[in-house]
C-alpha cells in the first residue's frame, strides 16, 4: 500500500497473490446498487471469467459485519478495472470527493488472478473501500496510517468471517495473508484495546473510536495506555503470536 494524501491520492496494493449482520443489496446486470453502505460498484470492464467472482466478493462484504465502521456511504459510482500485467494483485485508489474528504475511487484487479483468488481479492478490497471514513482522520505518519488499514482488510474480514461462522474463511486468510504483520496488530488491538468512553474492548471497539475521537492518533495513543497499564498481558500475548499456527490460535 503507498498513501500520498499530499498528492490528494490514497492508493492501497496487495503485492502478492493471496492463494451476521444481515445487509440487503440489489444486483442489476453488472451493476451492483448500494441498499445498505459503499457506493454503487460497476463491474461491466471485468471479463466474464472473473466478474462473478469479484461480484460475489462484494456481496459478501455488504452483507458482512461492519466491523466497528459507523460512518458510511450510500451514494457515488466505483468503477472496478482489470488492470494488465500489475505489479499487485489488487489496488483501491482514493481521491478527494467534493466535500474534500477522501473518497474510494477505482478499484483494480490483477487480470494474473485465478477466479477463486479474484474472489479473495476482491473482499479484500471491498473491506477498503468500506473503511474509507477512516482515512478523514489520518493524523498518524504514512506507515502507521497503512498498517491500520490493512488490519482493518486483513485482520477486519477475520473477524467478520468468525461472526458469520465462516471459520474456514478466517483460517485461508490467515494461512496466505500477504500481510502478517498487520494481522498480527489487529490480535493485539483486539485483545489489548479498552475503551475510555465505555470501557469495551476489542478490535472493533477501537476501529469505532476512531470515528468517536475523530483521530487514529488519539485512539492508537489509548491503545498504548492499555499496553502500559498491563505489560505482563502484552508480553505473553507478543510472545504467543510469532507464527502462523500461533495467529490461528489468537485471531
Amino acid at each position: 500500500m503507498t498513501i500520498a494524501l499530499q498528492n490528494e491520492l490514497f492508493r492501497t496494493r496487495d503485492i502478492r497473490k493471496p492463494h451476521l449482520r444481515n445487509r440487503s443489496y440489489v444486483a442489476e446486470g453488472n451493476l451492483i446498487y448500494p441498499a445498505s453502505f459503499m457506493p454503487q460498484v460497476d463491474t461491466t470492464m471485468l471479463p466474464r471469467d472473473i466478474r462473478e467472482p469479484v461480484r460475489k466478493g462484494i456481496e459478501e462484504v455488504r452483507k458482512e459485519d461492519s466491523v466497528g465502521i459507523k460512518e458510511e456511504r450510500y451514494t457515488g459510482n466505483l468503477p472496478v478495472h482489470i488492470d494488465h500485467n500489475a505489479p499487485y494483485a489488487g489496488v483501491t485508489e482514493f481521491g478527494k470527493g467534493y466535500d474534500g474528504k477522501p473518497k474510494a475511487k477505482r478499484m483494480g484487479i490483477s487480470n494474473k488472478l485465478t477466479e477463486y483468488n479474484a474472489k479473495r481479492v476482491a473482499k479484500h478490497e471491498a473491506r477498503h473501500v468500506r473503511s474509507e471514513a477512516l482515512l478523514k482522520y489520518a493524523d498518524l505518519p504514512q506507515k502507521l496510517v497503512t498498517a491500520i488499514m490493512e488490519s482493518y482488510a486483513e485482520f477486519g474480514q477475520i473477524k467478520a468471517a468468525k461472526k458469520a461462522g465462516n471459520h474456514y474463511e478466517a483460517d485461508e486468510i490467515i494461512n496466505n495473508t500477504p500481510y502478517p504483520h498487520h494481522i498480527k496488530l489487529g490480535i493485539i488491538i483486539d485483545k489489548m484495546y479498552q475503551s475510555n468512553y465505555d470501557g469495551k474492548g476489542g478490535y472493533e471497539t477501537f476501529i469505532r473510536d476512531i470515528q468517536k475521537n475523530q483521530s487514529m492518533k488519539l485512539t492508537l495513543q489509548r491503545l498504548g495506555e492499555n499496553i502500559k497499564n498491563n505489560p505482563g498481558q502484552y508480553k505473553g500475548l507478543v510472545d504467543n503470536i510469532r507464527n502462523y499456527d500461533d495467529l490461528r490460535k489468537a485471531a
